[in-house]
């Protein structure tokens, strides 16, 4: 399994998901910072790879991110459902043929933070190991 076909997995199970509208590929510092983005948003980004003789286990970050009303009265429903959602998509990464295992110790951590609009969700940082099979290690 490629690095891309991890990027398409997860983009995949994110959009088939009716709390998100937007998949990105890139840091949330950029994505979040575009005019067009769309909320609620999801951004998936590998942040390196190791190797043993056979599985190869890459390292991320997903981040769930929607806008917060001008009195952050939706804080707490934001954050709750970034937690749902991000689970939602380990959950189902995890059953994915060709992928072996997600790391099912995950700690979120919850922001609240100003892109081009003031936004609250949460983001975690996961381990993805697949077996070592045509595997491209150039990160996008």
């Amino acid at each position: 399994m490629t690095i891309t076909d991890i990027y398409n997995i997860i983009g995949d199970i994110s959009l088939s998901k009716v709390e998100v509208n937007s998949y990105h590929t890139t840091n949330p510092y950029t994505a979040l910072n575009q005019n067009d983005v769309k909320y609620s948003a999801i951004c998936f980004e590998i942040n390196g790879c190791s190797d043993t003789d056979t599985y190869r286990t890459y390292n991320a970050t997903i981040y769930y991110a929607n806008r917060l009303t001008e009195t952050a009265d939706n804080l707490h429903l934001i954050e709750n459902t970034a937690v749902n959602t991000i689970s939602d998509i380990i959950r189902n990464m995890s059953e994915t043929e060709g992928i072996l295992n997600v790391s099912d110790n995950i700690q979120y951590t919850f922001f609240q933070q100003k892109f081009i609009d003031y936004l609250a969700g949460a983001y975690c940082t996961l381990q993805i190991t697949v077996p070592i099979n045509n595997c491209n290690t150039m990160l996008r």
